[in-house]
C-alpha cells in the first residue's frame, strides 16, 4: 500500500514526457512479472511409474488384487506420489465384470501442499473378442477421493473435502503369441468439483505389452483439457505381477 502511494506521488511530480516514460517502464516491469508468474507452471514433463501387484482368486468367481506403486515427475528426479491399492473383481458373465477398490495415496503435489488421500472406485467393464487374437474392453469408472482423509473420513469434526470423477476407458488387446499381449488404450476424465460445473479435465493414452503374464511394460501420455497452458506428461510404466 505504501509503495503504491509513493509511486503515485512520484508520478504526479513528473512532467508530461517523464510521465509517459514512467508508464512505459512500469508497464514493461509489470508484463515481465506476469510472464514470470505464468512460467512457474511446468507444461511439459517426464516421469516413471513403477510397482508390484499380487493377485489371487479368493472364491471361484471373485478376484482379489493388491498393488503398491510409486510415481515420479520433474524428469523422473522427484517423487510425485506413492499408493497402496486393494481391489475386488467379480465376473457377471463372459462379457461383463463388476469391480471395486479402495486406494491410499500419499500425494506430494507439484505446486501445493502434500496430501494423504483415500480414493474409492466402482467399475463396470465390458469385454469382447472381436477376432481370433484381438479383444476389446470398455471400462466405466466412478471415483470419489477424500482429501487428507482421517479416521472415518472426518477431520476436526467436519467432513473431509471430496473430489469425484467419471472415467471412460477403451482398451484394445492384440495377443501376438503366448508370451506377448500387446495393448493400447485411451481414457478421458470428467471431473466433478464443488461450486463448479462438471468438466473434462484430461486425457490419458497408453501403449504397452504384457510380457509372459508377469511384466507389464508401457509408455503413457497425459494431457490437460480446457486449460490456457495445458500440462503434458510422458511416462514409462512397469508393473511386476504375481498371481496365485
Amino acid at each position: 500500500m505504501f509503495i503504491v502511494m509513493g509511486l503515485m506521488r512520484k508520478y504526479c511530480s513528473l512532467n508530461s514526457m517523464n510521465k509517459i516514460l514512467f508508464l512505459l517502464i512500469f508497464n514493461f516491469l509489470l508484463s515481465n512479472n506476469i510472464a514470470w508468474c505464468q512460467e512457474i507452471k511446468v507444461v511439459r514433463d517426464f516421469g516413471v511409474w513403477a510397482g508390484i501387484s499380487f493377485e489371487k482368486k479368493v472364491f471361484t468367481d471373485l478376484n482379489f488384487k493388491l498393488e503398491h506403486q510409486f510415481r515420479t515427475f520433474s524428469n523422473a528426479s522427484k517423487l510425485d506420489d506413492y499408493l497402496f491399492d486393494a481391489r475386488l473383481k467379480y465376473p457377471i458373465n463372459k462379457h461383463f465384470i463388476l469391480g471395486s477398490n479402495i486406494r491410499y495415496i500419499h500425494n506430494i503435489k507439484r505446486l501445493e501442499r502434500t496430501e494423504n488421500n483415500i480414493r474409492c472406485n466402482i467399475d463396470i467393464e465390458y469385454q469382447k473378442k472381436v477376432y481370433q487374437n484381438i479383444k476389446i474392453r470398455y471400462r466405466l469408472r466412478y471415483q470419489q477421493e477424500f482429501i487428507n482423509a482421517h479416521l472415518f473420513f472426518f477431520r476436526n469434526g467436519q467432513q473431509t473435502v471430496t473430489n469425484s470423477a467419471i472415467r471412460n476407458k477403451l482398451k484394445l488387446f492384440f495377443k501376438y503369441n503366448t508370451r506377448n499381449n500387446i495393448y493400447t488404450s485411451i481414457e478421458i476424465f470428467r471431473l466433478i468439483q464443488v461450486f463448479r460445473e462438471p468438466y473434462f479435465s484430461k486425457i490419458r493414452l497408453f501403449i504397452g505389452n504384457q510380457f509372459n503374464n508377469k511384466f507389464d511394460f508401457s509408455i503413457g501420455f497425459e494431457k490437460e483439457i480446457g486449460s490456457n497452458h495445458p500440462y503434458s506428461f510422458i511416462f514409462f510404466k512397469t508393473i511386476y505381477r504375481m498371481k496365485r
